[in-house]
């Protein structure tokens, strides 16, 4: 049984990118039918949300609450999937991402799969550095000494997990995915596997 994925895709002021991510969205080898895609702006001032209507995709607006992932709790919240699939709004998506992701989630115990996230072409002294440090690198999570953990930009997690354990951070900047991968090995007793 194929599952109905919802896709969350938080966004501030990334018009210039958010188009080749949608598209890459749109081109998933998944069955349409059963695949959502939301758009959840957090505000943007730039041109974004014409970007987001040009798309056949859900756009929801995160306008209370600052931060990604608040704007990932309203996608979640919205979304109708079994499954959801988290990604940000400058990357780009391998056509093959959700049908390489589901099938871990054939032992029950499974509650989220991540897999890795690759740079770009470094264009900066900063991107140069990340690329150099492996800072994006997903397998590094795995590798934590407490739990392994996931980032946002490439995990999915059964919706199951947020009914057990709730809800991203809204008041942390950066780490929330982390904490959230934790407690739901914590406290929702599910695995995250690395895909």
């Amino acid at each position: 049984m194929i599952p109905k994925i919802s896709v969350i895709v938080p966004n501030y002021n990334d018009a210039s990118k958010l188009s080749e991510c949608i598209r890459s969205l749109l081109d998933l080898n998944y069955p349409k039918e059963k695949l959502e895609i939301i758009i959840v702006d957090n505000g943007s001032t730039d041109n974004s949300i014409q970007v987001i209507k040009e798309f056949p995709v859900k756009l929801l607006i995160e306008k209370n609450i600052k931060g990604s992932y608040a704007a990932r709790n309203l996608g979640v919240k919205k979304a109708e999937g079994e499954v959801l699939a988290f990604t940000d709004s400058d990357c780009v998506v391998d056509k093959q991402w959700l049908y390489n992701s589901i099938k871990y989630f054939a032992t029950e115990d499974v509650g989220g799969v991540a897999g890795e996230i690759l740079g770009v072409e470094p264009k900066t002294l900063v991107e140069e550095f990340q690329l150099f440090k492996k800072v994006l690198e997903q397998s590094r999570s795995f590798n934590h000494s407490y739990y392994p953990s996931a980032i946002t930009a490439n995990v999915i997690y059964k919706k199951d997990v947020f009914n057990k354990i709730g809800v991203f951070e809204t008041d942390w900047i950066s780490g929330g995915d982390v904490d959230f991968s934790w407690r739901m090995q914590i406290y929702g007793k599910m695995k995250l596997i690395y895909a």
